[in-house]
């Protein structure tokens, strides 16, 4: 005999479920374009089936190393752009005051001798060099001849001369050397300058 209890538990089971409406295998394949194998398969999270997502999922890890690297390489770029900058701005300082006068010991603003009108070139950036030719080439860094930039000075101690310049490039240079002319701009390679020079110095490295 049937246990009433167990008797009622079977007959609710027996009642109608109700079924609501829902999408079709068919339906989610169409609206997902993919296919029943793929929906049944384990979710694997890619840029491709999440595009929303691809903005912030990296797609490499990059080291300290690799970062510490980059910033030094980004300050060593910043260090020589700026060089360039204050090496130009010292060239055109000195081309515009070509024809001032020469007057030995003075340093600007428009009568200047040799070691003043480098002091003064250079002054314009902020760096101060001593009024002494032979006194600048004992302080600065000395580069060959092969490695002139604009903006290095070169120096003139052969027999028994004094004398520095401003490079300005192209086999130029200002020089203040006589008291006639002034301030002038001169050819590297003219023969009192060929026999008399000593080497060259770098200002900012």
């Amino acid at each position: 005999m049937l246990n009433p209890r167990l008797g009622r538990a079977f007959a609710r089971a027996l009642l109608p479920v109700a079924v609501l409406a829902g999408p079709t295998v068919i339906n989610l394949e169409s609206a997902h374009a993919t296919t029943v194998v793929a929906l049944a398969a384990p979710t694997v999270v890619t840029t491709t089936n999440t595009p929303a997502l691809a903005t912030k999922i990296p797609t490499a890890v990059v080291s300290a190393a690799t970062l510490a690297r980059r910033a030094a390489l980004a300050k060593v770029a910043a260090h020589r752009a700026l060089v360039l900058r204050r090496n130009t701005a010292v060239v055109k300082w000195a081309l515009r005051h070509v024809g001032a006068r020469y007057v030995a010991g003075a340093s600007g603003p428009w009568a200047f001798d040799c070691s003043g009108l480098t002091l003064a070139a250079w002054r314009t950036q902020g760096i101060y060099l001593p009024h002494l030719s032979r006194a600048q080439y004992n302080v600065l860094k000395h580069v060959s001849l092969s490695q002139l930039r604009p903006g290095d000075l070169l120096f003139y101690f052969r027999s028994g001369a004094h004398h520095v310049a401003l490079y300005v490039g192209h086999g130029k240079m200002v020089s203040a050397d006589d008291p006639k002319q002034g301030v002038k701009l001169d050819s590297i390679y003219l023969g009192w300058f060929v026999r008399h020079l000593t080497g060259a110095a770098r200002v900012l490295r």
